[in-house]
């Protein structure tokens, strides 16, 4: 049955309901920080490969986030990642950007490396 404009109801009602669900859609950056939330508690309890796999989520969603950036770097040394850290951490270097990581525990296990020192 279609009505006056000649749309039927039930077209109508879908359109409406992805809008709805769009709109309730988390935004990427704000999906991002729940991620961290979690990275948070993991870290805390002293998964470091699960605050690691959150760190991860959240620098897909969020790749431009210099902190996300330098914490999965933290997350990558903690794991024994250590190319991957490096890679980070040298972006961050090229950046301007450093958040201590000369004293920080976190990256401890890359104080020996050439790589790390020349950052």
């Amino acid at each position: 049955m279609k009505n006056k404009q000649g749309a039927q109801p039930a077209v109508l009602l879908a359109c409406l309901l992805l809008l709805a669900v769009d709109a309730l859609a988390e935004h990427p950056v704000a999906e991002a920080q729940r991620h961290q939330r979690e990275a948070t508690v993991a870290y805390q309890a002293g998964d470091y490969a699960a605050y690691t796999r959150s760190m991860e989520r959240a620098y897909e969603l969020n790749p431009m986030s210099y902190p996300t950036k330098y914490n999965l770097a933290c997350g990558y040394a903690r794991t024994g990642r250590a190319e991957d850290a490096l890679e980070l951490l040298e972006q961050l270097t090229l950046a301007q950007v450093d958040f201590g990581m000369a004293s920080d525990p976190d990256l401890e296990s890359l104080q020996n490396c050439l790589n790390f020192k020349n950052l």
